[in-house]
């Protein structure tokens, strides 16, 4: 006989993740490690914001042959040289280097400060492996930054970044500024120096916006941190190709602001079945539907089950509560999603909600077998003051090959002629 702590509490949450998978018709597969140091992340193109290059803060520039353009960005808005960011925020310095040349240009590489106020930060999650963390890995302890560009071709570009997160404020404290020296070189030439100035402010909320993958399906998850206010209105820009079903509110608190992790336990879903603006009632045949038989089979074994050894550890899951649970738990109030895919809802703070849904085939533009795209979110209180940090995974997807066979085939077709 099965037992029914086999399965435990976590098989609400296993089942519904494997409703999503299932429902998505074509499979999508997320490959491959962010890359931290060498390939920028631009967005897909209908989610794309514009990354504005300039020369604002140029102090030098020693030669013709080479273009150094930058751009600061937070989350997903364009940071000014001289803006304003706020405690717990990131700064992705952009660049874009341009060979204006008919050669090869070789050695070229980026050396940046790392200014007082503010920690280097690498992304850290691979998306090859099953429910990966997603989370930052920091160094307090380094002052400047080296990237090694390498060789770019006759007028050809490379974009790149690095990021660093803004640290809090000493206590008594309200603002601060910093100052980033940023040269491009090629081999020991200095090609510009830029000097790049911000204002750190002091803020009562933080954000952070991880993800992972797990049976095909994707989670969002929205860390947030507050002293002062027991929920906050906010905004979150998901990628147009992901489709929300189910919101799901962490009981616990997170220990790690910085981190997104692939743990389940303590959740409780508050919002389901997000489709537009409408809501769809599962049924029995539903979830036998959605299922598949074998997993069908394994719920009406647990419904036979009279004795539970743990009442403390196991709750008594039956198809009647599971169904229960996915029609009647919008406790969470209003929440909308507009035309944009960007949803709005006032959250608790200090605890991490789970956005469950899928990645919509239709909506990815590859256009070669094994493509890739670039797939960037964030997230930002309602009054666009305070940002998450930008969001981003690789996703790759096998293009489906289509044959079509004409009523003409192996027929002599004359000019003009319909076929």
């Amino acid at each position: 006989m099965l037992k029914l702590k086999k399965y435990g509490k976590k098989i609400l949450l296993a089942i519904l993740v494997i409703l999503l998978c299932i429902s998505s018709a074509i499979s999508i597969t997320l490959l491959g490690k962010t890359k931290n140091n060498g390939v920028v992340f631009a967005s897909e193109p209908e989610q794309k914001k514009a990354v504005i290059y300039k020369t604002t803060g140029l102090t030098t520039s020693n030669t013709e042959s080479l273009s150094t353009e930058v751009a600061l960005t937070r989350g997903g808005a364009e940071l000014e040289d001289g803006g304003i960011v706020y405690e717990g925020e990131y700064i992705k310095y952009n660049f874009r280097l341009t060979n204006k040349t008919q050669a090869n240009i070789d050695n070229v590489k980026i050396v940046a400060s790392i200014p007082d106020g503010v920690k280097y930060g690498e992304l850290n999650s691979n998306f090859e492996e099953f429910r990966q963390s997603y989370f930052y890995n920091f160094d307090e302890e380094l002052t400047e930054k080296t990237i090694e560009v390498g060789t770019i071709e006759a007028g050809q570009s490379k974009e790149i970044f690095y990021e660093v997160k803004v640290k809090d404020l000493p206590e008594g404290e309200t603002e601060k500024e910093i100052v980033a020296n940023v040269n491009s070189y090629i081999g020991e030439e200095l090609a510009q120096s830029y000097q790049l100035r911000n204002v750190i402010n002091s803020a009562d909320t933080q954000l952070f916006l991880g993800s992972f993958t797990q049976y095909g399906g994707k989670q969002y998850g929205l860390n947030i941190k507050s002293d002062t206010q027991e929920e906050v209105e906010v905004k979150i820009h998901f990628p147009q190709n992901f489709k929300l079903s189910f919101i799901t509110y962490m009981v616990d608190e997170f220990e790690d602001i910085d981190r997104f992790d692939s743990q389940i336990d303590g959740g409780k879903i508050v919002y389901t079945n997000v489709e537009g603006q409408e809501r769809k009632e599962y049924t029995i045949e539903d979830l036998k539907e959605m299922l598949g038989e074998e997993d069908f089979n394994k719920l009406q074994e647990l419904e036979k089950i009279e004795g539970i050894e743990d009442v403390k550890e196991v709750e008594g899951l039956r198809l009647k509560d599971i169904l229960e649970m996915i029609n009647n738990t919008n406790t969470l109030g209003e929440v909308v999603i507009s035309e944009d895919n960007i949803l709005t809802a006032k959250l608790k703070t200090n605890h991490c909600y789970r956005f469950l849904g899928v990645l919509d085939a239709s909506k990815i533009s590859g256009t070669s077998e094994n493509s890739k795209e670039y797939v960037t979110a964030y997230a930002e209180t309602s009054d666009s003051v305070y940002m998450s940090n930008e969001n981003r995974i690789e996703a790759a997807y096998k293009n489906i090959e289509v044959t079509m066979i004409s009523n003409n085939a192996g027929k002599k077709v004359k000019y003009n002629e319909d076929i």
